[in-house]
Formats: C-alpha cells, sequence, structure tokens
C-alpha cells in the first residue's frame, strides 16, 4: 500500500518548524534576511508568508529581520503573473514597492491604495529602504533576455533554451540583491518538482541557499498555503514554470505533481512497477518516465565533481 506524507503537528505546528529554521538559517549565515523571486505561483507565495513570519518576532511582531520579494516579468509570463507575484507581496505583509521604471507601474496600477508606498526610479538607495521597511522590486528581464538572444542567437533558438535563459536571468538578479543587501537567496522548490522529477532550471531557480519546501509534495504545499493564508486565487492557479507562453508544469509533464509524489513512494517502497500500476490505475509506461526523470536530473541535486587525482604530501 502506497502511505502519504502528512504533518507529524499538523499544518499550524510545520509553520512553527518552518520558519523557526529560516530565522536559525539567517542567525547561522549571519545575514539581514532573505530574498526570494515571486513568480505569481503557490510556491513563491507561500515561501515570502514564512519568511515574513520568520522575521518578525511571533509575540511583539517586532521586526528582526528583512524579507524583499522580486517580481521579474518577461514576455513569456502572462500578465496576471506579476500581479499575482504583487498580491502575494502584499499577503505577505510588504507595503512597498520599488519600480524601476514608473511606466511599468501602470501596469499593476488597480493593486495599490497608498501612492506614498511606491518608490520608482534606479537610484533609489535601497539599503536605507530596506532598513525602514519589508520591499517588494518589480524587475522586467525582457531587455536582458533580448540582449543574451542577440549576443548567441544560435545557442537560442529553441523556446525551450530561451525559458531557461529567463530562469537564469531570474536567478542573477537575486543573487546580486542578496549580495549587495546580505541576504540568503530562498529557494521556492518542492519535493515533488525538485527531488523527484529535477523539474528546475540547475543554473537558475535551482541556484538557491536553501529550500524552505524540500520535504514538501506539492499537495501538502497547497495544505500549508491555504492554512498560512496564500490569497486562494493563487492557490487555486494551475502551476506553471513561467518558461514560454501559455506553458503549464503538467501540460509539458503529461502526468500530475500528486501521481509523481505516489509513484516515487512507492518505488522507496521497493514496490514493483506492476503493483505501483495497478495500485494507481496508471500505465507502466509513466512510472518508467518518472524514474527516468528522476535519474537523469541526479545531477542536478549533486555538488560539482571534484577531481580525483592522486597528491603526495612531502
Amino acid at each position: 500500500m502506497i502511505t502519504k506524507a502528512n504533518f507529524t503537528f499538523g499544518p499550524h505546528g510545520a509553520i512553527r518548524e518552518l520558519t523557526g529554521e529560516i530565522a536559525q538559517w539567517w542567525q547561522n549565515a549571519v545575514v539581514r534576511g532573505g530574498v526570494v523571486g515571486l513568480s505569481g505561483g503557490i510556491d513563491s507565495a507561500t515561501v515570502i508568508q514564512l519568511m515574513w513570519l520568520a522575521a518578525h518576532n511571533n509575540r511583539s511582531r517586532e521586526r528582526v529581520a528583512h524579507v524583499v520579494g522580486v517580481v521579474m516579468p518577461s514576455s513569456a509570463n502572462h500578465p496576471m503573473d506579476g500581479a499575482y507575484g504583487i498580491k502575494a507581496a502584499q499577503a505577505a505583509g510588504i507595503t512597498h514597492f520599488v519600480f524601476l521604471r514608473e511606466s511599468d507601474h501602470y501596469l499593476y496600477v488597480d493593486l495599490f491604495r497608498e501612492v506614498d508606498q511606491l518608490h520608482f526610479g534606479s537610484e533609489i538607495n535601497l539599503k536605507s529602504l530596506l532598513a525602514e521597511h519589508d520591499l517588494c522590486l518589480v524587475i522586467p528581464i525582457q531587455e536582458v533576455a533580448d540582449a543574451m538572444i542577440a549576443t548567441v542567437p544560435w545557442v537560442l533558438e529553441d523556446k525551450f533554451h530561451i525559458g531557461n535563459l529567463y530562469s537564469e536571468i531570474r536567478a542573477k538578479i537575486l543573487s546580486r540583491i542578496a549580495g549587495d543587501l546580505n541576504l540568503l537567496v530562498m529557494g521556492t522548490g518542492n519535493w515533488d518538482e525538485d527531488y523527484v522529477l529535477g523539474y528546475f532550471t540547475k543554473r537558475g531557480d535551482g541556484a538557491v541557499d536553501n529550500n524552505i519546501l524540500g520535504r514538501l509534495p506539492k499537495r501538502l504545499v497547497r495544505l500549508l498555503a491555504r492554512v498560512i493564508l496564500v490569497p486562494v486565487e493563487i492557490i487555486q492557479r494551475v502551476p506553471t514554470a513561467g518558461l514560454w507562453f501559455g506553458q503549464t508544469d503538467e501540460g509539458e509533464l503529461g502526468f500530475s505533481y500528486e501521481l509523481a509524489e505516489s509513484v516515487w513512494r512507492g518505488i522507496m517502497l521497493n514496490m514493483g512497477y506492476q503493483s505501483i500500476a495497478t495500485e494507481l490505475g496508471c500505465s507502466m509506461e509513466l512510472i518508467e518516465k518518472i524514474v527516468k526523470m528522476n535519474e537523469r536530473t541526479q545531477h542536478k541535486r549533486e555538488l560539482p565533481l571534484v577531481g580525483g587525482v592522486t597528491l603526495v604530501y612531502r
């Protein structure tokens, strides 16, 4: 029988565990807090909620660390992706938003009631602003991507490679923000995506300092999101990596995350493929596909290999 993981101490206990762990990571790394990319999806919306709780004292609500969310839209994104990213930041208690170009603000003008909480221009002193407020930055990346595509067009002709380029550009922006403001880059990968299927860009959304959701299948992320008050419209969105316009995760994969979770649980229990297929009502070919995805992406989950040259010390 294929069993499913559940929270030992319920979702509220899980929130206490996860927020305590985030706070400990920040303290151990001697950083001011964390930065996370906001895609408009459930994973990043859940992570920024956990970050905000970790950054504010449970009793006094005094801010003890800093939280930065970054929305990075491209032409591959649906216009609502950016809007939901901003909504995720607002739901997490962030009230100050930075737009590099004032014109970008007009795409989301209906989301803001307090115009004095909006900041525009590249000359803003983020360190001074962050000292007073948690922040959400809105940084369009299409111009950067277009420059890269124009520089090496022969390796960026396929939409798959261009999609990964978007992810890699976002990772570079998060990395530089983290370096400048002394923050950790917070990952948003869950168990099914990252640790079963390897469904992430190695040098993109995989270039993070941690994965607070890494032990949770998508099913439990959804449960956690509901309890932690992620906006319901974000919870109900169809998962997408935003690699190209109209792309969805399950459409590209050909199966659901919940099925991948169950198949991999059967593998971990040393069940045979036929037993798994019979219990789940799926094909042997689908099980083989999931197993092959895990095997092909194992390199993404490992540290770089080191040459084994023999040395002698004298």
